[in-house]
C-alpha cells in the first residue's frame, strides 16, 4: 500500500513537472527570443548609417534689382552646385505681377536697363527652349522659363539641372547675369518673345 502511494506520487510529481516544462519553458524561450529580437533590431537600427547631407562644391548669389530708376531689390537668385547638378533657387518678392521670363544672359552687366548682359547664354549655339526640359541640344544653357508672381509680387522657381555649373566647363554661369523680363517666355524663336527686360542681377561667387 505504501509501495503504491509512493509510486502515485512520483507520477504526479513527474507529471506535474512535465507540465510545468511544457507551459513555462516555451514562454521563456519566446521572452528571450523577443528580448533579443529587440536588441537585434535596435543594434541593426544603430549600425546603418545616418543619411550624408549632400556637400556643397560651391554657390553663388545674384540679388536681383529692377532697372528702373530709382533702382529697387526685387528678390534674388542663388545658385548651389551639388554633385548631382546646380541647383537654382529664385524668390522675388518685390516683383511686378504676372508671368515673367527668367534668363541667364552672357555678360555680368547690368547696365543700360539690363541690355549690357546681351543675349541669352547659348554655348551650344542651339535653338531657344526649356532647358530643364529639353537639354542643352534643344535649349540654351540659360533658358529657365517662367516664374510667376502673385499680387503680392511675390514669386518662387526650384529648379536642378545637371550639367550646368558655376566654374568649369562650358556651362559655366558665375560672373554671368540673370534677367527678369516683362512677360512670359512663350518657347518662340529666337528667345521667347518675352520683351523688355524688367530686372537683372549679376551671377557672384559666395564663400562657403
Amino acid at each position: 500500500m505504501m509501495f503504491k502511494s509512493w509510486c502515485f506520487g512520483a507520477i504526479y510529481w513527474v507529471v506535474s513537472l512535465l507540465l510545468v516544462l511544457t507551459i513555462y519553458i516555451p514562454h521563456s524561450y519566446a521572452s528571450e527570443i523577443k528580448s533579443l529580437g529587440v536588441e537585434v533590431a535596435i543594434a541593426s537600427e544603430l549600425e546603418q548609417p545616418a543619411a550624408v547631407p549632400m556637400m556643397a562644391l560651391s554657390s553663388a548669389k545674384a540679388i536681383v534689382k529692377s532697372t528702373a530708376d530709382p533702382s529697387e531689390v526685387l528678390g534674388e537668385a542663388v545658385f548651389t552646385e551639388l554633385e548631382t547638378g546646380l541647383e537654382v533657387a529664385v524668390i522675388l518678392d518685390n516683383a511686378p505681377t504676372g508671368t515673367h521670363a527668367f534668363h541667364i544672359h552672357k555678360m555680368g552687366n547690368c547696365a543700360n536697363n539690363g541690355k549690357a548682359a546681351k543675349g541669352h547664354f547659348n554655348p551650344e549655339n542651339v535653338k531657344h527652349g526649356y532647358l530643364p526640359k529639353d537639354g542643352f541640344e534643344n535649349a540654351h544653357a540659360g533658358d529657365l522659363g517662367n516664374i510667376e508672381i502673385n499680387e503680392d509680387g511675390m514669386g518662387m522657381m526650384d529648379l536642378m539641372i545637371e550639367g550646368l555649373s558655376l566654374e568649369q566647363g562650358k556651362h559655366a554661369i558665375a560672373n554671368r547675369s540673370v534677367i527678369l523680363h516683362a512677360q512670359a517666355d512663350d518657347y518662340g524663336q529666337p528667345t521667347g518673345n518675352a520683351g523688355d527686360r524688367v530686372g537683372c542681377g549679376i551671377i557672384n561667387l559666395a564663400a562657403i
